[in-house]
């Protein structure tokens, strides 16, 4: 395990996928630094709101993290390289395993970067200030309120395990088709389709608590439109956020598991 994880590595510093996804993450932090510099007359571009803006797995270059991931992976396949690590001697299920943790390395650090420049920006045209209010870009219709340190930690927290499981879910489908062509599709669609079933259904049925309580621990996207405007503070309850923990690493253990099964009983040609 250890000598696979050492040749992820040593191929991600070489890797021209990551570099060119790293410089579209900058021009990305650029973007909607602009954009934000337009609203609520320049109040929405401060380093809280940037730093939310640059988790959400429904943004650009949220998007473009996991189809980035399909191609490292889709590639490792076509390349040749998952047969010569089986021909080294290394066991389907070391592989898999390798690929999952290297896949999360690899989406994590493009997103901590991404949000390194974008908390960066916002920071130094608008400061730092939780005593300011924030605009919250997770839903259908942007919130616009005050934030305090519990809540950075509870939306901080839910949005990286949201991406854990996007992480696991694109290395099970890329794994199991092997090509970018069918790949990138369905990833796609099941991030869009799933956040947006998501925001329909609980904005069309607020009052709705079995629904509400279904969705909390059963839709891995409910997570992220939890936080609710309360006298102009934005919260989460402490069940949204045990619900997003609870539905993201069971949605995570079942894909893996799933993963780790469909690969070791899969040729490698």
């Amino acid at each position: 395990m250890a000598r696979l994880l050492k040749a992820f590595f040593f191929k991600l510093k070489r890797d021209l996928t990551f570099k060119i996804t790293l410089i579209v993450g900058a021009a990305t932090a650029i973007f909607t630094a602009i954009i934000l510099m337009f609203m609520q007359e320049g109040k929405a571009l401060t380093g809280p709101t940037m730093l939310f803006t640059s988790l959400s797995p429904i943004q650009n270059y949220g998007f473009a993290l996991p189809i980035n991931l399909i191609s490292f992976i889709c590639l490792e396949f076509s390349q040749g390289s998952i047969r010569n690590k089986i021909i080294a001697g290394n066991s389907k299920l070391k592989i898999y395993i390798s690929l999952c943790v290297s896949g999360i390395v690899f989406v994590f650090a493009l997103l901590m970067a991404y949000a390194i420049i974008c908390t960066g920006l916002g920071s130094i045209f608008g400061g730092f200030d939780l005593s300011k209010p924030v605009i919250l870009i997770s839903s259908m219709v942007p919130e616009f309120g005050l934030v305090n340190g519990v809540f950075v930690f509870k939306y901080i927290a839910i949005m990286l395990l949201v991406y854990l499981l996007l992480c696991v879910i694109t290395t099970f489908v890329a794994t199991s088709f092997r090509s970018i062509g069918p790949s990138i599709p369905i990833i796609v669609i099941f991030i869009f389709l799933g956040f947006l079933a998501t925001t329909l259904t609980v904005t069309f049925n607020p009052d709705n608590e079995a629904l509400v309580a279904v969705f909390r621990f059963v839709n891995p996207f409910y997570g992220i439109i939890s936080p609710k405007l309360e006298s102009s503070n934005l919260v989460i309850s402490d069940i949204d956020f045990m619900g997003a923990i609870v539905c993201n690493l069971a949605w995570s253990s079942l894909f893996f598991t799933l993963g780790c099964l469909e690969f070791k009983k899969r040729d490698v040609k």
